[in-house]
């Protein structure tokens, strides 16, 4: 076996060890993983999981918060909840108090969800939102289905329609967008590491 091993090339030496040492990390990187606790959050759409999850990424992950590319993703997402979640309210005005400003209101009703908010729709926006009549309708929400997050979102609408607007880890935190597939974050708890999991919540995404 000896004289086998030293007719080796070169070469054959040098792919051997490499070899080797790719089997090395290779088993430790599975003796970490197995060392490593793993949670999986399962629910249905609107149950609180990505909120945990993104409190999680806040409080635990190395830089208390989210990436640059998740925080520009975040500009369309806020966007979307806020025009989303006004339409719903001005719909449910017609039923409750009607905004004395229909004008506006039939206005915003038209918009696309997608429509980025600039600093005239931002103005728009606010003036709707101070209407005696959809501030009555708000205050009666019960009634129907809008998310509370509006209110706060309103509350901050000079800073969003700023051009220049990036959104801060509690805007992100009060923003809805439906997980599709699964997605995974890494944290280190007090010298664990910690992989969470959170997983789409509509039923076929868990198949």
């Amino acid at each position: 076996m000896g004289g086998c091993g030293s007719s080796m090339s070169a070469e054959e030496k040098a792919e051997l060890a490499r070899s080797k040492e790719l089997e090395a990390a290779a088993r430790r990187e599975q003796a970490a993983d197995a060392q490593k606790l793993k949670l999986l959050l399962l629910g249905a759409g609107e149950s609180g999981k990505s909120t945990l999850f993104k409190q999680m990424k806040i409080l635990f992950s190395q830089s208390h918060g989210f990436t640059q590319s998740e925080i520009q993703a975040s500009v369309k997402i806020v966007y979307n909840n806020i025009l989303k979640n006004m339409k719903i309210l001005l719909s449910n005005c017609e039923t409750h108090s009607p905004a004395h400003d229909s004008d506006l209101a039939d206005h915003i009703l038209s918009l696309d969800e997608g429509t980025p908010i600039d600093t005239n729709l931002g103005d728009m926006l606010k003036a709707i939102w101070e209407d005696a009549g959809v501030q009555d309708t708000w205050n009666h929400r019960s009634n129907f289905q809008v998310q509370d997050a509006l209110e706060y979102f309103m509350e901050n609408i000079d800073r969003i329609k700023q051009s220049s607007y990036l959104p801060d880890n509690q805007d992100i935190l009060r923003s809805r967008v439906r997980t599709t597939g699964i997605v995974e974050a890494e944290f280190n708890l007090n010298g664990v590491r910690v992989a969470m999991f959170d997983v789409g919540g509509q039923r076929n995404e868990r198949k």
